[in-house]
């Protein structure tokens, strides 16, 4: 029998965008055509922002993984008349568990330094998925003589389930 438990936290900022202007790509890529040169300007620091358009949304993904099983397997050798049999079973019982959080704040650029916006702290995902797995599986090798046959079957059940925390609806 063997078990196993892995969890795992991970929560990284980045700057998603404009408020304005959801192609960041594109305004680092031609930063002097346009409208880009107003963004890019504020992006570096070199202007202040203005507007709401011209703030910056920076996300918060945190997430939550947690792993844990156990796997049990037996196998015996038996004599039956003039037949040997090898036989093997096993189950494994599995849960996965994710949770998903995504917060968005709006800074602004002030002075050359990123500072907080007017606005709140909006939170745009908070969800859960968890799967639960159960495999049971069992194998008779028989051998009579030089004759050899096998035989064997498994069984495997899934159930998923995922809950939107925003929405209250399990997806």
């Amino acid at each position: 029998t063997t078990g196993c438990f892995h969890a795992f936290h991970r929560a990284w900022g980045k700057v998603d965008a404009f408020v304005g202007n959801r192609d960041l790509a594109g305004i680092l890529a031609d930063p002097t055509g346009g409208a880009a040169a107003i963004y890019y300007a504020v992006l570096t620091g070199a202007a202040d922002s203005s507007s709401p358009e011209d703030e910056l949304i920076h996300g918060t993904n945190d997430r939550t993984f947690r792993s844990q099983g156990l796997d049990s397997r037996a196998s015996a050798e038996l004599a039956w008349g003039p037949t040997h049999h090898l036989l093997d079973a096993g189950v494994r019982l599995h849960h996965d568990r994710a949770d998903r959080r995504r917060f968005e704040d709006v800074l602004r650029m002030a002075s050359g330094a990123l500072v907080p916006g007017d606005r709140p702290r909006t939170q745009v995902l908070d969800s859960r998925a968890t799967t639960t797995a159960l495999a049971l599986y069992a194998q008779d090798q028989v051998r009579w003589g030089r004759v050899e046959v096998s035989a064997g079957a498994r069984l495997e059940l899934i159930e998923f389930g995922y809950v939107d925390h925003l929405s209250d609806a399990p997806g």
